[in-house]
């Protein structure tokens, strides 16, 4: 009788209790954030050999447990609203630096439990103060450049409570309109040296009115915000109107507050311009459905213009003389010569241009040649035509023939009639002209801007800076400051690689004009409102303006084999030998989970299946300890006999 039968039972019993209590242990974890289940793993001990008969014979001595192996499956999310409570979605492990409880020594741990808060530092930790690891992301030098991770991941501390002023560099502005819009401001065709139509619809703004462009003179705008690089917030308008001269032909101006305009022109500053505000001029031409069929109303090119500050020219001091003016049906009076006077602020003689203009009353038709004393509108409206020696000439409409003046023609002279009885002239009758010709407004210039393919198009600003509290007239020594902006109003239709409707840009299409899309990238201080992190990682510091700055990006740890990891208690595992190296990666990296923000990774655990285990780790103990007291019985029966 051998009493080795008892001890192989107690091997079982003893392997058995110990599986026991790692069922005892995933169900005590079952409501444990990251928690991963562990398996118990069995062997049999080594067996006895003998022979018998000629045969080699085995009887096992028993068991134990080989391994108790966490089970890292993916467990379910749990949506908690928290902004910093993450879980990973895939394979990886949060890194933690652990400090221990004596603040001498700190080290690296892993976890897949993401219920993370900030500490009056502002370090992003866990419950038991571990401090989450990630890459402090550079500042990009410029308005919408890219961040990138510096150095090696540290300790996650968000402690940037307000962000600097960013000046915009890019706006984008993409409207729809109208395409059953009329004309609101007429221009005459004007040809010649200055080209492109003179100042065609740039000629409504006039800084020395209020408001410097009449509501009459439009069809649509649209306010743009801008910042520059103190922070400020300045306000743009975009101008536009139907062409009067072409079809499918958008006219628009940009423009400024002109209290605010700090450009220096030729011969002073701009602030006293009837140009102050006015940047830039410009046509959009869209494609008609006779050109690209099914896409017509979508941008077939872009034309600008911006306002060329070095080729302003000042008012003029010095009247010049009319000459001519003999009366007849349609009476002409000439005037030229050149013009000598000092510019707007001190620096020396300005010489003008020599130009003789021929002032006419009636309307000459540019394509007949024809002369009539009214326009071809309704109702008619009488006027002026002018030519200049260089091939320019334009309409100036007279709406009210008691009105003497002045009118606008040319490049910036005005002409006034004397009182004829209620007529503000005498043309018409011999010897009764009364004209004097003032030589008062400024000449603009413009330079021709090259859009690119996506439909950019640049201009400077220089914006007064004052201090604050200081109200306009701004003094002469108000500080400023200057940038370059970007304005996109939509990509040009390219009817090889566009489909017409994935592309961002302004449309003229039957509905109401309204804008469709309308951003600038630039920003003032801000200050923090909360935290979010993305998919692949970015801790994102959300300010105010609902501007995103990205302040980190969260590491995640791979090992080849988990597994081989050491539990050290509070859902952290440290790295050994077994584990193989740590990879520190990105989140989707390599096979690194995503992570997911405002969710927590719950326990794994499946009750259902640790209730079956234990009742069938229970039966095995039973079973065993049966053995025990059954073989207890046959020796105590071997005795009893012996007696």
């Amino acid at each position: 009788m051998s009493f080795s039968a008892m001890y192989i039972a107690s091997t079982g019993m003893q392997a058995l209790g110990t599986g026991m209590g790692t069922i005892s242990n995933n169900l005590a974890n079952v409501e444990t954030n990251g928690y991963k289940t562990m398996r118990t793993n069995y062997q049999d001990l080594i067996s006895e050999c003998y022979f018998s008969s000629g045969h080699h014979n085995q009887v096992g001595r028993g068991s134990r447990v080989q391994s108790i192996q966490s089970m890292f499956t993916q467990g379910s999310f749990k949506n908690t609203g928290g902004d910093t409570d993450l879980a990973i979605a895939g394979d990886g492990f949060f890194s933690v630096r652990h400090r221990t409880s004596d603040n001498t020594t700190d080290e690296i741990l892993y976890t897949r439990a993401g219920a993370y808060t900030f500490d009056k530092e502002g370090f992003l930790q866990d419950q038991s103060g571990n401090t989450l690891q990630g890459w402090k992301m550079s500042v990009p030098a410029a308005a919408g450049g890219t961040p990138t991770r510096m150095g090696d991941p540290v300790d996650i501390q968000v402690n940037q409570l307000t962000v600097p002023p960013v000046a915009t560099t890019s706006i984008k502005l993409a409207v729809n309109l109208n395409a059953g819009d009329k004309s609101e401001y007429y221009y005459p065709p004007t040809l010649g040296a200055e080209g492109w139509e003179g100042n065609g619809f740039a000629g409504a703004w006039n800084a020395k009115n209020t408001p410097p462009i009449s509501s009459d003179s439009y069809s649509h705008s649209e306010d743009l915000i801008v910042y520059d690089e103190a922070g400020n917030k300045h306000n743009l308008m975009v101008y536009y109107q139907k062409n009067p001269h072409m079809e499918n032909v958008w006219d628009y101006i940009v423009t400024g507050d002109p209290d605010e305009d700090a450009r220096s022109a030729a011969g002073g500053t701009l602030a006293d311009s009837s140009f102050a505000g006015l940047i830039q001029k410009g046509k959009i031409t869209f494609t008609g459905d006779d050109e690209t069929a099914g896409h017509g109303g979508l941008i077939k090119s872009l034309e600008a213009q911006n306002l060329n500050l070095g080729g302003l020219r000042p008012a003029w001091n010095d009247a010049p003389v009319p000459s001519g003016g003999a009366g007849s049906a349609m009476s002409t009076a000439t005037i030229g010569g050149q013009y000598t006077g000092l510019p707007q602020s001190s620096g020396g003689q300005y010489t003008a241009a020599e130009r003789t203009y021929t002032i006419t009353w009636g309307y000459k038709d540019p394509n007949t040649g024809v002369w009539s004393e009214n326009l071809n509108t309704t109702p008619p409206v009488s006027g002026m035509t002018w030519e200049d020696d260089q091939g320019n000439y334009g309409y100036i409409p007279v709406s009210d023939k008691r009105y003497p003046g002045p009118y606008a023609f040319g490049s910036g002279l005005t002409v006034s009639f004397g009182d004829n009885g209620g007529m503000p002239q005498g043309f018409g009758a011999a010897g009764a002209d009364s004209i004097t010709v003032t030589a008062h407004s400024e000449q603009p210039s413009w330079t021709e801007v090259t859009p690119t393919a996506e439909g950019d198009m640049a201009f400077d600003l220089t914006f007064m800076n004052p201090p604050e509290g200081t109200e306009p007239p701004y003094p002469a020594d108000t500080p400023t400051v200057s940038q370059t902006v970007n304005l996109n109003m939509g990509k040009i239709f390219d009817p090889a690689t566009d489909t017409g409707d994935d592309i961002f840009t302004t449309t003229q299409y039957g509905a109401k004009s309204s804008v469709t899309l309308k951003t600038q990238n630039g920003y003032p201080e801000d200050s923090l409102e909360r935290v979010s992190v993305t998919t692949d990682g970015k801790v994102m510091g959300i300010y105010g303006h609902n501007r995103e700055v990205e302040l980190y990006q969260i590491s995640i740890t791979r090992f080849i084999s988990p597994w081989g990891l050491d539990k050290r208690g509070d859902n952290l595992f440290a790295a050994t030998r077994y584990s193989g190296e740590a990879r520190t990666l990105t989140a989707g990296q390599d096979g690194a989970g995503e992570i997911v923000g405002n969710f927590l990774e719950q326990s794994n655990v499946d009750t259902a299946t640790e209730i079956v285990q234990m009742i069938l780790t229970q039966r095995g103990f039973q079973a065993n300890s049966k053995a025990v007291t059954t073989n207890d019985t046959v020796i105590a029966t071997a005795i009893q006999t012996k007696r």
